[in-house]
């Protein structure tokens, strides 16, 4: 049986890395980024595969229009890998929404020890919900 682990770095014993581009809100899955300039974030791991989500920016599809909803995903991949899909949408997509302080409008810094945005102006937190 599968299973995930959500988790804020990949293992070192890794077998391999899959990169789940989200396109506004598509997904796109491959086993290479994108482009390197690309945001990621590290999703979990699935099993002992690193899965990752890639902001994809706007105007650019590296899927070559093959990108599909969540909706559609569904239907083609196991579950669990559709959840894995719309985690990494979510988390994708928090942190494109949160790049700036809600309070002050100060560029938020991702933090390393956990899964949030910090303001270094006033330090609000920001988590995914």
């Amino acid at each position: 049986m599968a299973g995930f682990n959500p988790a804020m770095r990949p293992h070192d014993d890794a077998s391999e890395h899959r990169y789940i581009h989200v396109i506004g809100s598509s997904v796109f899955v491959d086993d290479r980024v994108g482009e390197e300039s690309w945001s990621t974030h590290f999703i979990g791991m699935l099993d002992d595969v690193a899965v990752w989500g890639v902001d994809v920016p706007h105007g650019e599809d590296p899927s070559y229009g093959a990108a599909t909803d969540l909706y559609s995903y569904y239907g083609r991949a196991t579950e669990l890998d559709w959840l894995v899909a719309g985690r990494a949408v979510q988390l994708v997509e928090w942190a494109r929404t949160h790049r700036f302080c809600g309070r002050c409008a100060t560029p938020t810094e991702m933090q390393t020890h956990e899964r949030s945005m910090k303001c270094p102006a006033c330090g609000l937190l920001a988590f995914p919900r």
